[in-house]
Parts: structure tokens; C-alpha cells; sequence
């Protein structure tokens, strides 16, 4: 019986912690950042959002207001908040997973160690940043140049 009840408070700790980091994610926000406002190292952060070490009910009150939620917000009660990150995040995983091989990708990803997970996420993040790079290029406005004749004659014109 104190099993179950661990294992029930080890999931209240993991739930509340993957709100914190989506909530945090939601509003760009670093571990660090949110880290100093509330007075602790970012590594606590981490173990917060892990679940790995359980957020203390002194601590809830300074969290939900760096994050701007109801310390409800953390166990999922009515709250505005809580209604909109829950929406939004639908909403996003929805779209993103009616990509083709959204589902393929994210089984395979389930089935990664953690270091492969860690690696291919870089891998995704810089391709993602090649091409936001290349789409920013692509929308510049192209110049074109004229080139001069040796006769004085219009040119032919260039896109740079």
C-alpha cells in the first residue's frame, strides 16, 4: 500500500514538473531565467521538471507567478491559463502531427535512448535553422543590376 502511494506521488511530481517546462517553453523562457526568479540554481529547475525532486507547497506560490498561472494551474484545476496552454499545446500537437511521418518519427524517437534522443534533437534543431536561414534568404527582395555596354547601350540584367 505505501508502493501504490509512492508511485502515486512520483506521478503528481513528473505531471506537475512537465507543466512547468511547458509552460516555460509557452513563454520562451529559459531554465535559467526562471531559475532566478525563484532564487535557486537552474539545475533545481531541471529536477523539477524531471520530477526527479518534488516542488516543496512553500514553492508553488513564487512558481505559478513566474510563470503567470494559478498555483491550480499545476493540478489542472479551472483555470484560464490553464484552459489556453492546454489548447494551444492541442492544437500545435495536432498540426505538427498531421505532417507526413510526424508518427513514424515520433515512434522512433520513443524508442532512442536518451543520448540518441539528445543527439538527433540537435540534429533536428540545426536543420530546422538551415532552413529558416534559407527561407529568410529566399524572401529578401532580389536586387537587380544593370551592366553597361561598351557602346553605352543598355545591359543585360542580373539577379543577384
Amino acid at each position: 500500500m505505501a508502493r501504490r502511494r509512492l508511485e502515486a506521488t512520483a506521478a503528481t511530481d513528473t505531471q506537475i514538473g512537465g507543466l512547468i517546462r511547458l509552460r516555460r517553453a509557452q513563454l520562451g523562457m529559459t531554465q535559467v531565467t526562471l531559475a532566478d526568479k525563484l532564487g535557486v540554481a537552474f539545475q533545481q529547475v531541471q529536477k523539477y521538471e524531471k520530477g526527479t525532486n518534488r516542488v516543496a507547497a512553500g514553492r508553488l506560490p513564487p512558481l505559478a507567478a513566474a510563470l503567470g498561472v494559478d498555483v491550480g494551474y499545476f493540478y489542472g484545476l479551472d483555470d484560464a491559463a490553464a484552459e489556453g496552454d492546454t489548447a494551444a499545446a492541442t492544437d500545435c500537437i495536432v498540426l505538427m502531427m498531421t505532417k507526413r511521418g510526424a508518427a513514424d518519427l515520433l515512434t522512433c524517437f520513443h524508442a532512442m535512448t536518451a543520448p540518441q534522443r539528445s543527439a538527433f534533437l540537435e540534429l533536428g534543431k540545426s536543420i530546422a535553422e538551415a532552413n529558416s536561414t534559407i527561407a529568410e534568404k529566399g524572401t529578401m527582395v532580389k536586387q537587380r543590376r544593370t551592366r553597361a555596354r561598351p557602346n553605352g547601350s543598355a545591359g543585360q540584367h542580373w539577379d543577384v
